[in-house]
């Protein structure tokens, strides 16, 4: 059973074996002091050294400056530049003075103390599992640290809360110490395979690496997961018991807003018909139908009806007598809804207007083709008085029928009959053997 210290252990320990990529350096709570370095660090593509004061005693020479000899020009040019000069080479020693105490710091490094966290813990709050685990940690630590793991315990605990800390800590105090950790560090250099456009094809032109060649370190795979089909149908499950919960407690509240039907009145000729799509956008839902008599058209006479049919012309039905028009012009139904209340008005207004009532023009019916229905003959329909006129009709011929000596024939025994003699009929199929 991992405890809270194990965990706190592998923690650490995982972070400070992978590292990310861009990062070129530890975070600060695994950032040890800084050990100086005595070799002079190799030069490449370079066969000269570091330039010495005079005083240096690995120069070679006591008493007397090095020289500094440059290669873009004779050495008589140089010796008389230096003389016209002389306070350059004094500031090119002070410089290279600062650059070896920068590089070659000889100066020993400070003992590493005890980390103390906001709450220490003492050696009665750890377990005797815990405590067996910083005895076991403490033998491979550093010299400090052997011999107390309780204080080894605190340290973790420490660098556990700075590694927390971190995270708010200012960014240029960050950017100053990687920059002055990656020193003398160069940039990881990681291969990505590059695949030709000719082979992976022309649908995965913008994919880099088509059948996941390279891998990738930041997707880490979990086996306890499941699959994208079954995560699919599991939110397919999900949105079930959505509805479901909807229907079981929110569909029965619906009951309060029922009001009972009212037939419309006649102040109410007009009937408007909408489209609904439930759920989605439509573009033939904001289409308005509407349908109207013009007898129940209050206010007209036989004349002004007739008027207004000549002037709807093909939007009118014989048949049935009524006028259909529909509008979609625009995006919203309450507008086309609107536009036809209008123009219903606009030939209202126009029927009533006697200065021409079209009786020079006859009504136009050609757009409209009556359909010839066939109509069932009232004498073919069963009533009481049928039904018992061919009960009476079929007594009368069974009596007929025994009264000369013959059976009636029932149609179902004589089917069944000529079943029976089709089977006996057949022939069963006889095995034989074939040579």
């Amino acid at each position: 059973m991992a405890t809270s210290a194990r965990h706190l252990c592998r923690s650490l320990l995982q972070v400070s074996h992978h590292l990310p990529v861009k990062r070129k350096g530890p975070p600060a709570c695994l950032h040890g002091p800084k050990w100086s370095c005595k070799v002079p660090p190799f030069r490449q593509l370079s066969s000269t050294t570091f330039r010495r004061a005079a005083n240096d005693p690995t120069d070679g020479q006591s008493g007397s400056p090095t020289s500094l000899q440059d290669d873009s020009g004779p050495r008589g040019e140089n010796e008389n530049a230096a003389a016209a000069k002389p306070g350059k080479k004094a500031q090119d020693n002070e410089m290279v003075d600062e650059l070896e105490e920068l590089l070659f710091d000889t100066t020993p490094p400070p003992i590493r103390m005890y980390e103390t966290p906001n709450s220490p813990a003492s050696a009665e709050d750890l377990t005797e599992d815990e405590l067996a685990l910083m005895k076991e940690l403490a033998k491979d630590a550093p010299q400090e640290f052997r011999g107390d793991p309780v204080g080894l315990y605190n340290h973790l605990l420490a660098e556990a809360e700075s590694m927390e800390t971190e995270e708010g800590m200012d960014k240029s105090v960050l950017d100053d110490f990687e920059r002055e950790f990656s020193l003398g560090m160069d940039d990881l250099d990681i291969g990505v395979d590059r695949l030709d456009r000719r082979s992976i094809g022309w649908h995965a032109r913008d994919e880099d690496d088509e059948f996941a060649q390279t891998e990738d370190a930041d997707d880490e795979h979990d086996d306890s997961d499941i699959t994208s089909v079954a995560h699919s149908e599991l939110e397919v499950h999900r949105e079930i018991r959505e509805y479901t919960r909807v229907t079981a407690w929110d569909m029965p509240l619906l009951q309060n807003f029922v009001k009972p039907f009212e037939p419309p009145t006649e102040k109410q000729p007009l009937r408007f018909r909408y489209t609904t799509y439930l759920g989605e956008t439509h573009p033939a839902a904001r289409k308005v139908v509407l349908q109207f008599c013009p007898k129940d058209l209050p206010g007209l006479t036989a004349a002004q009806q007739l008027k207004l049919l000549k002037l709807v012309g093909p939007r009118y039905n014989p048949d049935t007598e009524i006028v259909k028009m529909s509008c979609e012009k625009f995006e919203a139904p309450a507008q086309n809804k609107r536009y036809l209340a209008d123009l219903v008005t606009s030939l209202i207004d126009e029927a009533k207007n006697g200065k021409d009532t079209l009786e020079d023009i006859p009504l136009d019916l050609r757009h409209h083709r009556s359909k010839k229905v066939a109509k069932f003959p009232q004498e073919w329909k069963l009533d009481t008085e049928r039904v018992k006129q061919l009960l009476s009709q079929r007594k009368e011929q069974q009596l007929l029928q025994e009264s000369q000596g013959t059976k009636v024939l029932d149609g179902r025994e004589y089917v069944y009959k000529q079943v029976e003699a089709a089977r006996q009929r057949v022939q069963q199929p006889v095995r034989t053997l074939n040579y």
